[in-house]
């Protein structure tokens, strides 16, 4: 499962159940175009260069950016975006890759935690909507 797979599988989890025939329908495709696109990476990746020429070093920080904003919920996502971005660029600059992911990640689930437990712009679970 990849970050993009997770976060459409968690969008349509709000409204629909996640079928075996929906999980198949993103995995086939994803797992396909990913081997491809990594096997012509691999044979002729080195022909282009510096990808920064490209804009392609930002292409993470772009997909992680809209990821996040198609998931904001108010006061509970900014605590824990702000959370998870603080830890993993202290960790980054302190101690170094490939800490800083795992920092990050540690501290955005204790954030969101911390947050969703105060029951600060929570939204109600699925099956609770009238």
């Amino acid at each position: 499962m990849a970050d993009e797979n997770w976060a459409l599988a968690e969008k349509r989890a709000r409204t629909h159940a996640l079928t075996p025939a929906y999980w198949f329908g993103m995995v086939v495709p994803f797992v396909t175009c990913w081997v491809a696109t990594s096997t012509l990476g691999a044979v002729i990746g080195a022909t282009l260069g510096d990808p920064r020429r490209f804009g392609a070093d930002f292409a993470f920080t772009a997909l992680f950016i809209a990821l996040v904003a198609a998931f904001w919920k108010g006061r509970v996502t900014f605590w824990t975006v702000a959370a998870a971005g603080l830890a993993s660029a202290l960790t980054y600059r302190l101690i170094g890759p490939p800490w800083h992911v795992l920092a990050g990640a540690l501290c955005g689930l204790a954030a969101a935690w911390l947050a969703a437990g105060s029951g600060v712009d929570a939204e109600p679970a699925p099956e609770a909507r009238p």
